[in-house]
């Protein structure tokens, strides 16, 4: 069944990388970084890559959650890799039938209510 199969072409489908995972976009001076990180492992193997990337960088997040998701252990997953600072964080909703409601994640970690980015009206 592996017959022909080359150690480059191992190395290139490895290699290759979807989309939104550890995206890199260049506007101006800034990098953005794009990555769905979607569960507490994710987001830490995340932080961890943007550490090692970046080591003299400082970091703000701009998180969605999916509605399916464990939005308070997601919440607080982001806040313990930020040391609770809420205000690295802006949180936005998708427009996606199985995105979060900015309710439901403010709801799910009150912390987020008082520091976290977001905009209710919008």
């Amino acid at each position: 069944i592996l017959e022909g199969l080359t150690a480059d072409a191992i190395h290139e489908g490895t290699s290759i990388r979807p989309p939104c995972r550890f995206e890199q976009i260049q506007k101006d001076t800034t990098t953005v970084i794009l990555d769905v990180a979607h569960n507490p492992p994710a987001m830490e193997y995340l932080v961890r890559k943007l550490v090692t990337t970046f080591p003299d960088s400082s970091f703000r997040f701009v998180a969605g959650m999916s509605s399916d998701k464990d939005l308070k252990q997601c919440s607080q997953a982001l806040l313990s890799i930020l040391q609770n600072d809420a205000s690295r964080i802006h949180l936005v909703e998708a427009a996606h039938p199985r995105a979060a409601k900015l309710e439901a994640i403010l709801e799910a970690e009150a912390s987020l209510k008082e520091a976290a980015h977001y905009d209710l009206d919008n």
